[in-house]
């Protein structure tokens, strides 16, 4: 579902901008600065004036200039979109500037033409091609257009500027509205001036940049930057969250009201056979997805917001998730469930969702399906792959969302815990002789963890399902005797998932007191593979998971009397070790819990999470046992031993 228009034609260039907030693991502690930018923003202008119907008109003037070779080309070459069912763009005027000299943009090097639709919906998107002459470093590039936009829902209005997300020395954007405005500022840094005021009817809001800025992180490994870390500002007309959606709930009242299709028919009776009510919604949302192919269209407002008529969805198979919830709603309402429509921000990334945020469209992305029954609600989501109504989707857990009521109202989705996510792992290691040692894996998935593997012979073969499996157990290079068994894995339906596998290796390390084997790691490598020297984005660990997991070591038995058993405990992990010594060898039974996904920058910054880092260095991370096979007594690690229980008799003497 296309609850947001494309940010590159719905809001000026850089309110556009906001989409580049959230920072992808592994980008490299530290703010930007200029020296880091391909370019820069000499000035930008942006007014927008809003009419009493929602629709909206921009001016936009905007100078950059080229500061290293790169941004030749992603700024010599000028890119804007629309969508022409909506709105259209006009460019007013475009140059070139280069040691003084003004070189304009001739109309033969505009381009206004249709580009292809989205890989999964039929749009109707255009884009305006710019060709700048003399594009060089030091050239400034000078463009004004003006936009124009129906308005999404009539009678509203929102957008959200931010400044910073690349080096701005000056900015402005001014908001002249015939509909009054509520503002909601962050200004960390005491960057902007903003007015808020009424003038002759209208309401206008103004802000601009009172020096440069530039607010974009560098060299930050799992870093997400809270949105209200940058200078900005976001605005809306809508009092509270049901006015957002109150004008659509008719419309989907509308489509749900229609008689069911046949093929929606079977899939109802199917569901009536069934027991539990958990039984009935994966029976509908699986048949769903087994008969139902992923496309959209978006191409209108109502296309982006509206479902299709049921007949149209049953007769072409088709369908986006707004489709796919309908046609959702529509059965479970004939079985009696009280079903409703509801959007939420679905993605696997952390959100940032504030107490005071502003009521609007752009928050949401994606339509679900609530339900209400007495001994428990439901959030489902049938535009899955698998169906999965007895728990919640990772990407939709802990979200707000607005639900399709006859008075829409906003809800919580409840977030996931560890204990949502459980995998256990069974793992006999047999010392064979000399550096040889067969291995004995067995896997147990349950909850969101068995998400990725149900279903899963439906998409690949059993041998690419077994190599896969294999890798995520052992490093393949060298293995001998490999095999991997799993049970049938052609239900979309989730639920406990177990394998097994087996394989010989060889290799051990070799120390000067004997042969070593390294432990099993942490899988939360993110808490300690950090720097935070001058850090100032938040640490995103992952979604909350449970790992319990025991290995033993047949045939040989530990070397020395040093401790490896450890527990950490806080709130985002916790972690345990411990080593049993036994008549077989020896067992090392591990548990780790992640907690929470994301790991506030202030909390970065303790002493608490300081002593966790360590901790979880020094019990997880490259920790060995060094071992000699099972009643073998020679070399120089049992000539140590032996001089320690001696030296430790004399001791005890005197």
């Amino acid at each position: 579902m296309r609850m947001k228009i494309v940010s590159n034609y719905t809001i000026p260039a850089f309110l556009a901008a906001v989409a580049q907030l959230t920072l992808c693991p592994g980008v490299s502690a530290r703010w930007a600065t200029p020296e880091d930018a391909q370019s820069e923003v000499e000035f930008e202008k942006v007014e927008i004036t809003v009419e009493r119907d929602g629709s909206w008109t921009e001016v936009a003037e905007i100078q950059r200039k080229i500061l290293k070779e790169d941004a030749r080309r992603h700024v010599g070459i000028g890119k804007l979109y629309y969508n022409p069912n909506i709105g259209r763009i006009k460019i007013l005027e475009a140059k070139t500037i280069l040691r003084g000299q003004e070189y304009p943009v001739r109309k033969t090097e505009i381009e206004d033409k249709a580009v292809a639709s989205s890989s999964s919906a039929f749009d109707e998107i255009r884009q305006v091609l710019i060709g700048y002459p003399k594009v060089e470093i030091g050239a400034q590039i000078y463009l004004k257009f003006e936009r124009k936009e129906k308005a999404t829902v009539p009678g509203l209005y929102s957008s959200r500027a931010v400044f910073g997300t690349e080096p701005v020395k000056k900015a402005s954007v001014r908001i002249i509205s015939s509909i009054p405005l509520r503002v909601r500022v962050s200004d960390p840094g005491h960057d902007l001036s903003i007015s808020n005021e009424k003038r002759n009817g209208l309401h206008v809001v103004h802000a601009r940049t009172i020096r440069p800025v530039y607010r974009v992180v560098r060299e930050e490994e799992h870093g997400r930057l809270d949105p209200d870390a940058r200078p900005g500002f976001i605005v809306s007309s809508a009092k509270n969250w049901s006015e957002l959606e109150k004008p659509l709930v008719p419309a989907w009242e509308k489509v749900l009201s229609e008689p069911l299709p046949d093929s929606f028919q079977k899939i109802l009776n199917q569901a009536k056979s069934k027991q539990t009510d958990v039984e009935k919604f994966n029976t509908v949302t699986s048949e769903l997805a087994a008969t139902m192919t992923y496309l959209g269209d978006w191409r209108t407002i109502r296309g982006r917001y509206i479902p299709r008529p049921l007949s149209k969805i049953a007769e072409s198979r088709q369908g986006d998730c707004k489709d796919f919830s309908a046609a959702t709603i529509a059965i479970l309402r004939k079985l009696g469930f009280k079903a409703y429509a509801a959007i939420v921000n679905r993605g696997n990334d952390y959100q940032y969702e504030k107490a005071d945020d502003l009521p609007r469209l752009s928050l949401f992305n994606h339509a679900i399906v609530r339900v209400y029954t007495d001994n428990r609600d439901y959030w489902i989501d049938p535009t899955n792959f698998v169906s999965f109504a007895q728990g919640i989707f990772p990407d939709i857990s802990g979200r707000r969302s607005l639900v399709y009521l006859p008075e829409p109202r906003l809800e919580q989705i409840p977030p996931n815990s560890s204990e949502n996510g459980q995998t256990f792992i069974a793992r006999q290691i047999r010392h064979e002789g000399d550096a040889r040692f067969s291995n004995e894996i067995s896997v147990r998935l349950s909850g969101t963890e068995a998400l990725s593997l149900t279903g899963a012979d439906l998409r690949q073969s059993k041998d690419s399902l077994h190599h896969r499996l294999l890798n995520t157990v052992t490093s393949t290079k060298r293995v001998q005797d490999w095999k991997v068994t799993t049970g049938d894995l052609s239900s979309r339906l989730v639920q406990d998932i177990s394998y097994g596998v087996s394989f010989t290796s060889e290799g051990s390390y070799q120390t000067s007191a004997g042969h070593a084997l390294v432990l099993p790691g942490n899988f939360i490598q993110s808490a300690t593979d950090l720097r935070l020297e001058n850090r100032v984005s938040d640490l995103f660990l992952g979604q909350p998971e449970l790992l319990r997991r025991e290995t033993e070591y047949v045939n040989i038995e530990k070397v020395g009397n040093e401790s490896l058993d450890c527990e950490i405990t806080s709130p985002w992990l916790e972690a345990k070790r411990k080593l049993t010594e036994s008549p077989r060898g020896l067992l090392v039974s591990d548990v780790i819990a992640l907690k929470r996904a994301l790991i506030f920058n202030s909390e970065l910054k303790s002493a608490e999470f300081a002593n966790v880092k360590q901790d979880l260095m020094r019990c997880f991370e490259n920790v060995s046992v060094i071992y000699r096979p099972k009643g073998v007594h020679r070399g120089l690690a049992s000539e140590l031993e032996s001089y320690q229980r001696d030296w430790s008799a004399k001791r005890n003497r005197y």
